[in-house]
């Protein structure tokens, strides 16, 4: 993940949802969006190094009670992935967004709602091997595959397929 904010996790770890997406998924998606993203609302300074949207929330801020305008790069918290997708579709600021999500969740609520509501599916060859915090390369690939969702109502659906394709295979929902 970019980062996420932190939220009660019990026992584990406080990083344990801080973890960054790699260079070849960022390009992508940002090549999807124009050429750059205007908000990270799931973001720290680490991994804005990355990412380099134009502004970024970091947990401190709480990136679901402020606004959020313009293309939009979402990478939410696995913990608690709802809200965010749900601020990312309800927000009237977001202009169009690419978003990565667990595979794996996407038949649940907020997941079957985030697809519905995608112009365009990507899904990437392979598992996408995201950076621990701290660390400047990738871990091998988590035990679960990811789905990039782009939309909105300014999305220029035909280069977000042509930015997309080059992680996997991309689809237009009817």
């Amino acid at each position: 993940m970019t980062t996420g904010a932190l939220v009660d996790l019990g026992s584990r770890p406080a990083t344990a949802d801080c973890w960054q997406t790699p260079a070849p998924v960022l390009s992508a998606a940002r090549a999807a969006l124009g050429g750059h993203f205007d908000l990270d609302p799931a973001s720290c300074p680490e991994a804005n190094d990355r990412v380099r949207a134009t502004r970024f929330y970091t947990p401190d801020d709480d990136g679901l009670i402020q606004p959020w305008n313009g293309r939009v790069w979402l990478n939410p918290p696995y913990s608690r992935p709802d809200p965010w997708i749900a601020k990312l579709r309800r927000d009237p600021g977001v202009e169009a967004f690419v978003a990565v999500l667990p595979e794996r969740l996407t038949g649940l609520g907020w997941g079957r709602t985030a697809v519905e509501s995608a112009r365009v599916l990507c899904v990437p060859r392979g598992r996408i091997a995201f950076i621990r915090p701290g660390q400047v390369h990738p871990d091998p690939g988590p035990n679960f595959g990811c789905l990039l969702v782009a939309g909105g109502p300014a999305l220029q659906v035909r280069r977000a397929v042509r930015a997309l394709r080059q992680l996997g295979a991309c689809f237009v929902p009817a």
